[in-house]
């Protein structure tokens, strides 16, 4: 019995301490677009830990890449990818120009919620945020309105039904433009509509 209890006691204990891992990894985790010269990443940035993971694509598997930094009151410094063994197992990738746009670089750090890739200009937004704004959310930009995929599904219906709204023009914006445009909001891409809505049904 009391070994029962024992193993039910260490098995909360690694719950709640895992948790509270992931729970530290998403609150410390930075995201950007993905474009032409970067695939999708993100950066974890704890202490003087920053660590860049490159997602999955096709037959890519997930990448994590470890660097040597210096964290200052509002400045990240990458000095140099800290090489690990984990890194030389499994399928090896050329990692040579995906570390050379990081490493000697520096972050700015604007905010609890944002931070800037000095070199580039490309901000990085808190995962957190991202997700309470986003959550699997398209966003729509209607004549001037924001509008999201979801929260906003039974308004985007009638804007779409050809019936009574007429899109003149529709246009995808994605990457640097969308942030320039619409900062966080154009993240993961915004969809731009312009038309009118029909007098006659």
């Amino acid at each position: 019995m009391l070994n029962i209890k024992k193993s039910i006691l260490i098995c909360l204990i690694l719950n709640s301490f895992l948790g509270l891992s992931q729970e530290s990894f998403i609150k410390n985790t930075y995201t950007t677009y993905s474009d032409e010269s970067l695939p999708e990443h993100s950066l974890f940035i704890e202490n003087s830990r920053v660590l860049l993971k490159v997602y999955s694509k096709g037959l890519f598997p997930e990448k994590n890449i470890n660097f040597i930094s210096k964290i200052t009151k509002d400045t990240i410094c990458i000095l140099g990818e800290e090489k690990d063994v984990d890194q030389t197992k499994g399928i090896k990738l050329n990692n040579d120009k995906l570390v050379s746009k990081f490493v000697n670089t520096r972050f700015y750090i604007k905010s609890k919620n944002l931070i800037v890739h000095v070199e580039t200009e490309r901000p990085y937004f808190n995962k957190t945020v991202v997700d309470s704004i986003f959550g699997n959310q398209i966003i729509y930009l209607v004549d001037g309105k924001i509008l999201k995929s979801e929260k906003d599904s039974i308004v985007l219906k009638d804007i779409l039904d050809k019936k009574k709204f007429k899109i003149q023009k529709l246009k995808m914006l994605k990457g640097e433009k969308a942030i320039k445009s619409y900062g966080i909001l154009g993240l993961n891409g915004i969809v731009e509509i312009k038309g009118r809505y029909r007098r006659c049904q």
